[in-house]
């Protein structure tokens, strides 16, 4: 109730003048019946059972009431307020009266993909790892099955200690190592992330990784988020994590197979995320590859394709603004009901603000709204 809205300011500067006239046009008019009652011009029978004074009293109250000059300054803040508490309790805070009316004049909705038109659950669906992209050093020092007795190296220490990366394991028992490294640095890197993307990686990769709760487990460190990219990191000295999408893997140097390249391109057309790992030990003299991808999907909330026919029918032009890859954006935005021209994707959230005052210019900044569940939004 603090902001004002337009209407309402309007309100209270008519009421400002409109109430001291009211009280005196009532004051005349209970002047004026006064003396013509006490000047007897009056029938008798109009005042003697009241008396002169009530007689002309209520003339005056009359005419005070049916103006009523408090509905003016009422009416509006009772509508705020009545607004603001439906609102409230369809889980909707609505700052103030200034926005409410703001609202009538929105002509485009930008929605945010990931928990707002999505559930904000997202889950690791598939995944494929490629074990020769997993460097032999990494995969004995972190696939091994006890890790009983293993203790890290010192932090002064560049490099893996050697631990015997040619023991003449068998295939599967080398491939079962290679998994098994992956999903504990992928547990590592993403386990202090508040982000719904890390929680569905370490949801899945958990069990996949210990056997039990109880192991120790390891811990990542130096980690460096990228906005609108994924994180580095490093889980011991010597070893260099990033996990992310394509964005970051190009600008960390990092290549893809066409056979990887294919698969993943036909999962992000069904709407899928791709999260890639890529890892790599100190002075390695190979190029680095992507040695997994995770397609993690996240289901289209039930009203959402309600919301967005609701908002078109209202002539209201619903966009999608996502920083997924356009191919998963497009998919959501199908399933909805959002034109492919209004899907803007690959979007970092420092250039979610540049695209909305585009829109500005566009459209009018009273004309554009837009709804993310995200700081950043």
């Amino acid at each position: 109730q603090m902001n004002h809205a337009p209407s309402q300011e309007l309100a209270d500067r008519v009421a400002s003048v409109f109430v001291p006239f009211v009280i005196l046009l009532a004051v005349m008019t209970f002047l004026i019946w006064l003396s013509l009652a006490y000047s007897n011009v009056l029938p008798n029978a109009w005042i003697k059972h009241d008396g002169k004074i009530l007689f002309a009293l209520l003339f005056g109250l009359a005419v005070l009431l049916i103006a009523c000059p408090c509905a003016l300054g009422l009416a509006t803040p009772t509508a705020v307020m009545v607004g603001t508490g439906i609102g409230a309790r369809l889980g909707i805070l609505v700052k103030g009266g200034d926005v409410m009316e703001a609202l009538a004049q929105v002509k485009h909705v930008v929605f945010d993909k990931t928990g707002t038109l999505t559930e904000g659950k997202p889950r690791v669906v598939r995944h494929l790892l490629y074990p020769e992209q997993v460097p032999a050093a990494i995969a004995e020092y972190f696939g091994r099955e006890d890790l009983g007795g293993l203790n890290p190296p010192p932090d002064d220490q560049e490099n893996l200690p050697e631990l015997g990366a040619n023991l003449g394991r068998s295939m599967s028992e080398a491939i079962a190592m290679s998994h098994r490294a992956a999903f504990r640095i992928l547990y590592a890197a993403e386990e202090s992330s508040e982000h719904p993307m890390a929680a569905a990686i370490t949801n899945f990769t958990l069990d996949k990784a210990y056997l039990s709760d109880s192991d120790a487990k390891f811990r990542a460190k130096e980690v460096r988020s990228v906005p609108g990219g994924g994180v580095t990191c490093r889980i011991v000295p010597g070893v260099d994590v990033a996990i992310g999408n394509r964005r970051l893997m190009t600008s960390l140097g990092i290549s893809m197979t066409k056979m990887q390249e294919q698969a993943i391109k036909s999962l992000e057309r069904k709407g899928f995320s791709i999260v890639l790992l890529s890892m790599g030990t100190s002075g390695q003299s190979e190029a680095r590859g992507v040695c997994a991808w995770l397609a993690i999907g996240d289901s289209v909330r039930p009203e959402a394709e309600a919301v967005i026919s609701k908002l078109r029918r209202l002539r209201v032009e619903p966009w999608l603004l996502s920083g997924d890859n356009m191919d998963a954006a497009t998919a959501v935005g199908a399933k909805v009901g959002i034109h492919p021209r209004n899907i803007v994707a690959e979007v970092k959230p420092d250039e979610k603000r540049d695209k909305i005052t585009q829109l500005h210019g566009a459209f009018g900044s009273e004309a554009v709204a837009m709804v993310g569940d995200g700081v950043n939004d």
